[in-house]
């Protein structure tokens, strides 16, 4: 099994479905979930309402690691 690390905090994210949603359980990270974190054209980083743009677009372009 891979563990995936957060690309907003860098703690592993947990999954919790079979539908490739890797979720953040980190409460002060802006991250919610991040979908299909293995393909990175297609990823896709759903985040708190309270995340600001600035936050988001930093998150975005960091790659996800896979340990």
């Amino acid at each position: 099994m891979k563990i995936v690390k957060c690309p907003g905090c860098g703690k592993p994210l947990a999954k919790k479905t079979t539908s490739g949603k890797y979720y953040c359980e980190t409460e002060s990270c802006p991250i919610i979930f991040v979908q299909r974190p293995h393909h990175f054209a297609i990823r896709k980083n759903v985040f708190k309402p309270s995340a600001n743009l600035k936050v988001v677009r930093k998150i975005e372009q960091t790659p996800v690691q896979i340990i």
